[in-house]
């Protein structure tokens, strides 16, 4: 089934079975095996680990939206996200590294839904969608630093310094 691509995880954690649904399969949509693979992201956001790597796909003839559905080999561990390399959102010139906050994530099941042309879409060709994303955990962000508490004179020696300066300034 060409809209069905299965792969040994990037990490070596198992085989993840990717599978492709929605109005555009049945148009033909499908996954263009020589260039779809599961591999070891290169770079990604700072801290970010992807446990099974990231899922790089190439999908042919697919107009409008597809949705994908990985399934990896285990649970996943608490916390991932969905991490998408490619433009931001449409028309967007700049490639980067984003959390793609539309996908479902439970347990060993990822899906998420992408537009050709859409955000996270890095081939301009119509009808061709290519996509690297992965499940990532994320290190938290650094607490923020504590304020340290400035000393500061009471109201009585206040009133004490403002007279010896009055006194010092009369002199």
């Amino acid at each position: 089934n060409p809209a069905v691509f299965t792969g040994t995880s990037a990490t070596g954690t198992g085989t993840i079975t990717a599978t492709l649904s929605g109005p555009a399969v049945a148009g033909g949509c499908q996954f263009d095996a020589t260039r779809t693979a599961f591999e070891t992201p290169s770079g990604g956001p700072a801290g970010a680990q992807f446990p099974h790597g990231v899922f790089r796909f190439v999908a042919t003839s697919c107009t409008g939206s597809v949705t994908v559905t990985l399934k990896s080999p285990q649970p996943l561990p608490d916390g991932p996200r969905l991490i998408k390399f490619g433009p931001s959102g449409p028309g967007a010139d700049r490639y980067t590294w984003f959390e793609w906050t539309d996908a479902q994530i439970a347990g060993d099941t990822i899906t998420f839904t992408i537009t050709d042309n859409g955000a996270g879409d890095t081939d301009p060709t119509l009808g061709v969608i290519a996509d690297p994303a992965g499940p990532a955990l994320l290190a938290p962000a650094p607490a923020p630093a504590q304020a340290t508490p400035v000393p500061t004179l009471s109201p009585a020696a206040l009133v004490l310094l403002a007279c010896a300066a009055g006194v010092l300034g009369w002199r």
